[in-house]
């Protein structure tokens, strides 16, 4: 499990920021810190960032339970 920022969220996706890159196409958990948001995702893309970081695109395939606002979220594969 990984904790990460959120940076952007629509009903259909996030982009996220960590500090390790992600295989392309890996099916991810995600949860929000504080339980508004249960989804299976899939990493889209992987982007690099500055200082260490990476930004990932993920499509939600199948969201369980979905709040009106979400910040952080654990994130594991």
């Amino acid at each position: 499990m990984q904790y990460v920022s959120t940076e952007n969220v629509s009903p259909y996706g996030a982009r996220v920021r960590t500090n390790r890159p992600w295989k392309k196409g890996t099916s991810v958990l995600v949860k929000s810190a504080l339980g508004e948001l249960c989804a299976r995702a899939r990493i889209v893309y992987c982007q690099p960032l500055p200082a260490n970081a990476f930004a990932l695109g993920l499509q939600f395939l199948f969201v369980l339970a979905h709040g009106s606002r979400q910040r952080d979220a654990e994130y594991s594969d």
